[in-house]
């Protein structure tokens, strides 16, 4: 059962979350939450987000955007330090105004996920450095401290010529006012998507028709259900791929399809390469 995100329209309740995560912990499900995520992570290991996957050694700093799935693997010798900030905390509330341009671009294109190398500087490695001490500092910072800086961070990273996208799909943002209900169709998906999908019984859950329920899930995610439902499938079925040696057809039926065919088919729509290519990575 993945947690509801927490409500954070009650002003007692912290806006940003820092933690830090030893290796178990790190090596987490493939998951999603409502909140962004700014993740530092030392050591060797895999990571996946959206439907990319790919190797991390050394210094690893990445932030992802509101629904994107994600997880790190396959990780040993490391540690992580990561921070959940909502939309208002990362300045959503004053993106309209001109000096907030940057920021509000940044955690537009988070959706996708984006990573850092940290060339703010002439040195790559010092860029990481410098936005590594920042996040480190916030651990020992007051919740009032706390936001200064994460502010300052993501200045920073809205300033960064080289910060990549990460994922060749996006998960959008969703409709505050319809928080409630989005949050239990995502949960549905991930609870339910290594099996046969039924979306007559998610729409009779939520009280709505068919077509009503696909209509109101394409307005607040930008997708249809099939393809959001495929996202998820084959992000999951790339880990696998990458983490497991089980071989291909299995991992199509482990993953909620009846045909190898068409698990090939749109594994290779979403990742450009067929399954068979992520088995050496």
């Amino acid at each position: 059962m993945i947690p509801l995100p927490q409500d954070y329209s009650d002003i007692t309740t912290p806006s940003i979350q820092i933690q830090q995560l030893n290796e178990k912990d790190i090596n987490a499900p493939f998951h999603f939450h409502h909140e962004f995520e700014l993740s530092l992570i030392y050591g060797k290991g895999k990571r996946l987000i959206g439907n990319h996957v790919e190797s991390i050694h050394g210094i690893d700093l990445v932030l992802c955007g509101k629904n994107i799935p994600h997880c790190w693997f396959d990780c040993k010798r490391t540690h992580a330090i990561t921070i959940h900030f909502s939309p208002q905390s990362g300045g959503n509330n004053n993106c309209s105004i001109p000096e907030m341009s940057g920021i509000k671009h940044l955690l537009k294109q988070s959706e996708k996920g984006l990573h850092f190398r940290g060339t703010t500087s002439r040195s790559g490695a010092h860029g990481l450095k410098v936005y590594a001490r920042y996040i480190e500092r916030m651990l020992h910072h007051d919740e009032f401290e706390r936001l200064i800086t994460l502010s300052r961070i993501l200045k920073l990273m809205a300033e960064d010529p080289g910060r990549k996208e990460i994922s060749g799909i996006g998960f959008s943002t969703l409709s505050n006012s319809h928080h409630v209900k989005l949050n239990h169709a995502l949960n549905y998906i991930f609870e339910n998507f290594t099996l046969d999908i039924s979306i007559q019984e998610l729409s009779d859950q939520m009280k709505m028709s068919v077509p009503a329920f696909c209509h109101f899930f394409k307005k607040h995610t930008q997708k249809r259900f099939s393809d959001y439902v495929n996202e998820v499938r084959v992000g999951y079925a790339t880990r696998l791929l990458v983490e497991t040696k089980r071989q291909i057809a299995e991992i199509a039926f482990q993953t909620g399809y009846n045909s190898l065919s068409n698990f090939n088919k749109r594994f290779k729509e979403i990742n450009g390469a067929p399954p068979s290519a992520f088995k050496s990575i």
